[in-house]
């Protein structure tokens, strides 16, 4: 049994080269390419001390509003230094 697979995620920044095997894989498999930045949360704060008597809700609600506020900061960065040319 094959696999028709007709989309690729790949955990990284798109290349700013049109070189990338990447896009050599996207057109000889016929396959779209989608990709999405990887996201480092530290979750140091969980390990240490403060996990005992938090549900698993909150901590994971904990790590994405932090990998949420991450990746504002970043496009806000972003956004600013083209805003200083």
């Amino acid at each position: 049994m094959a696999l028709n697979i007709k989309k690729l995620l790949v955990s990284q920044p798109k290349p700013a080269s049109e070189k990338s095997p990447y896009f050599d894989i996207a057109e000889k498999y016929g396959v779209e390419i989608d990709f999405r930045p990887f996201i480092k949360v530290e979750a140091t704060k969980f390990t240490e001390v403060g996990y005992v008597g938090r549900d698993v809700e909150s901590m994971i609600r904990d790590l994405v509003e932090t990998a949420i506020r991450m990746v504002k900061n970043e496009k806000i960065a972003a956004v600013q230094s083209k805003g200083e040319f």
